[in-house]
């Protein structure tokens, strides 16, 4: 009687369970596979993308983010990293501004007035380069930028001019002052020397400063005789003029604000790059870093920084160059990647 329930009941459940396989399952609404050939093509395809699917529906779910362009082909390609925004750290530069002019002329009162906020009536004359300092801080395209200057006011006794020419050598920028109520117009002449030897530096920034406009509005005639000599000058040659009162601190903030309008001009054409040049095709036998040969799967990347041509392995980072125009995520070799973001 046992032997006959146990027979029964393994009748039943033999029966059940080939009920159940014959049957389609749903499941997550995927319906299992009705045929044979339908689950050996399903596993060719898992056999031959190496769970690809897989991998793009995990990380579909764990919403990172795509960029059109970014293929999963072939088994063991590396998930794409894609970077939207650089880290933006903040720039820091710093800049050598040399004073230059004759004797009286203002360039310790306008030193004194920009970093002190003082202005005293007496000066001694500068025997010797005197040394200031300020910190300036501005913003670049939404990146922090802080500007150590060096302020130099380098002596006006034409028996110092090897000092102040070696001096000048390694400035950034030079102003040049001349008094605009110098009734012999001495002070001009000898700041279009120092001027002209300055322009001869490559790479400086020269502003021709008339000072003491407050002594020059009792002597009208003067100054159009000087405008029509500046005129000439700055005809002839690449410099910048403004004119201001270290007395009543007219234009020493606009001259200043100039300098560093002139210094963002100059750092963003440093940053500004050509696009480089894309090894050929048929150049590259060989990915540049890990040296793996070309198949029908491991394809040809070209790096956007460099133009070199690596594999999916060795290039499968997105993130943007705005040194060459490129403001989106594009595709990058793994050292120019690194090389970004050190920046």
């Amino acid at each position: 009687g046992l032997r006959g329930r146990g027979r029964g009941r393994g009748k039943l459940l033999s029966a059940s369970t080939s009920a159940l396989q014959s049957e389609p399952r749903d499941i997550k609404s995927n319906s299992m596979p009705e045929t044979n050939s339908q689950r050996s093509i399903m596993r060719r395809k898992k056999k031959r993308f190496g769970g690809a699917a897989e991998q793009l529906k995990k990380i579909k779910r764990t919403g990172s983010t795509f960029v059109a362009n970014v293929p999963i082909i072939g088994p063991g390609s590396p998930v794409p990293t894609v970077v939207k925004d650089i880290p933006q750290k903040q720039k820091n530069r710093s800049l050598s501004l040399a004073l230059l002019g004759g004797e009286g002329v203002g360039k310790s009162s306008l030193i004194e007035r920009y970093v002190q906020k003082v202005f005293y009536n007496e000066n001694e004359p500068t025997i010797a380069p005197k040394f200031y300092a300020r910190n300036i801080y501005e913003e670049l395209d939404g990146v922090k930028l802080q500007i150590r200057l060096q302020l130099w006011d380098m002596p006006g006794n034409k028996l110092m001019r090897p000092v102040v020419e070696m001096w000048t050598q390694s400035a950034n920028i030079v102003f040049v002052l001349f008094s605009l109520a110098d009734q012999s117009s001495n002070s001009f002449n000898e700041a279009k020397e120092l001027a002209e030897m300055a322009l001869k530096v490559e790479g400086i920034s020269v502003f021709l400063v008339g000072t003491k406009t407050d002594e020059v509005d009792a002597s009208e005639n003067l100054q159009r005789v000087m405008m029509k000599q500046i005129e000439e000058f700055l005809a002839k040659n690449k410099a910048i003029y403004r004119e201001i009162s270290s007395r009543t601190g007219e234009g020493i903030e606009e001259l200043f604000s100039m300098l560093v309008y002139d210094t963002k001009q100059k750092i963003l054409r440093e940053e500004q790059r050509d696009p480089p040049k894309w090894v050929p095709d048929k150049q590259s036998g060989r990915c540049s870093a890990c040296q793996c040969s070309w198949t029908v799967t491991n394809r040809r990347h070209h790096c956007r920084k460099c133009g070199d041509v690596f594999c999916s392995k060795c290039a499968f980072k997105f993130i943007p160059i705005p040194q060459i125009g490129k403001l989106t995520p594009t595709r990058v070799c793994n050292k120019c990647f690194d090389d970004i973001l050190t920046l």
